[in-house]
């Protein structure tokens, strides 16, 4: 008998022993260190575009201006050229015949390089005002003015088209495909956006990076744009 009591006597701080235990267990394993959680994976590094991209873009905005100050040139010559007949009483050099002549030639350019060159439909939009005002001068039985603003619609359309044989005859060059495509500031569709190019607009590709293209446009700015936006010739 005292044997059994012994035993449970044992077996009692045993039994106390466990319960206190288990607890004791269970909070070691809650407050063991956990594996650092996975970390994301990072996109590759984004590096400027070398210097040697920015002087292609300047002399291509360069020329752009060069073309657009020549006809500005043009323009104020010809209208210096009026003043001095009207100022000086001088009679017209112009016939109402050389002004349906300039006219009609006009158009024809100015269609032609709004076909050719969609994407600058906002001087093609600016040749035509020139054509509406030279009819209208022409209604009004005034040749010279009338030729005048022929010579202006006709220049723009001029412009237009040497731009649009440049992007034709450049080597590599490549046309924005959709409606309209972002320029951005980095290889990222959460990146800044340039500039928005509409569709047929031409570009030069600087790199290639799997989905992103590194571009000069033909005005002379740089960017990313997607490449599955992008068309060749």
């Amino acid at each position: 008998m005292r044997s059994l009591l012994r035993l449970g006597g044992v077996d009692r701080p045993a039994r106390r022993l466990a319960w206190l235990a288990a607890p004791l267990a269970l909070g070691c394993s809650l407050f063991q260190p956990k594996p650092p959680p996975a970390s994301p994976e990072v996109p590759a590094a984004f590096h400027e575009p070398p210097p040697e991209v920015y002087r292609r873009a300047d002399a291509d905005r360069v020329r752009l201006l060069e073309r657009e100050n020549d006809r500005l040139r043009a323009d104020v010559n010809d209208a210096e050229a009026s003043l001095v007949e009207l100022e000086s009483g001088l009679r017209t050099t112009h016939t109402q015949a050389e002004a349906v002549s300039a006219i009609a030639e006009a158009r024809i350019q100015v269609d032609r390089a709004s076909k050719q060159v969609p994407w600058r439909s906002d001087w093609v939009a600016e040749a035509h005002q020139k054509l509406d005002e030279a009819s209208q001068q022409m209604a009004e039985g005034r040749a010279a003015a009338a030729v005048f603003f022929a010579s202006r619609a006709s220049r723009i359309a001029a412009n237009v088209l040497a731009e649009g044989q440049r992007a034709e005859h450049s080597p590599g060059t490549q046309y924005v495909r959709s409606a309209r495509a972002n320029l951005r500031a980095e290889p990222s569709p959460d990146a800044k956006v340039l500039a928005v190019l509409p569709s047929g607009f031409p570009i030069f590709t600087e790199e290639n990076r799997g989905e992103w293209l590194l571009v000069r446009t033909i005005s002379g700015q740089v960017g990313w744009i997607s490449a599955s936006l992008v068309r060749g010739h």
